[in-house]
């Protein structure tokens, strides 16, 4: 998600002068989905866990450690098919800029666009349906939002680099 927020930034660089509004409010929506995600994620406290685990000398500090990050676990299970509030808001907001900055890649970037609102709106049905419906149809959503995002990136990436020969 780093990366995306890397992406979001130079986006909203290159975009600035086409519409500052929907530009900024698209980089916010993006950044503090992006905040969200690595605040909400447990990978960096399990990973530190991890690191003292391996360097702890008695049994009694390895049984600690397992005990914390047996209980982190049970509050965050990253294997469980629902996804936890922090995932969902992240996901929402990103999908939002991200329909954002497609909005303003419309008129010079038809097929960009298009495939960034695919891709977003892909993501904004699957959390609005979310808790409404049974789990196995809604994952269609997000796997179409996935492939529609890789295109999108790739595609970005190209405006990106063809703007900074252009400057």
């Amino acid at each position: 998600y780093m990366l995306v927020g890397g992406i979001f930034l130079a986006l909203a660089a290159a975009l600035w002068q086409a519409n500052k509004s929907a530009t900024a409010l698209a980089l916010a929506s993006g950044l503090v989905g992006v905040t969200i995600n690595l605040t909400s994620n447990i990978s960096l406290t399990m990973f530190s866990f991890s690191q003292r685990y391996a360097v702890a000398t008695s049994a009694v500090q390895k049984a600690n450690l397992l005990t914390a990050g047996q209980t982190v676990l049970a509050g965050s299970d990253p294997l469980s098919a629902i996804p936890g509030t922090g995932a969902l808001v992240s996901l929402l907001l990103v999908a939002l800029a991200g329909l954002l900055f497609s909005l303003v890649l419309l008129p010079s970037h038809r097929g960009t666009a298009i495939l960034g609102l695919l891709a977003s709106g892909c993501d904004l049905a699957y959390c609005l349906l979310f808790p409404l419906t049974p789990i196995a149809p809604v994952y269609l959503l997000l796997a179409a939002a996935g492939l529609f995002w890789m295109f999108w990136h790739l595609l970005v990436a190209r405006i990106l680099f063809q703007r900074l020969k252009e400057a």
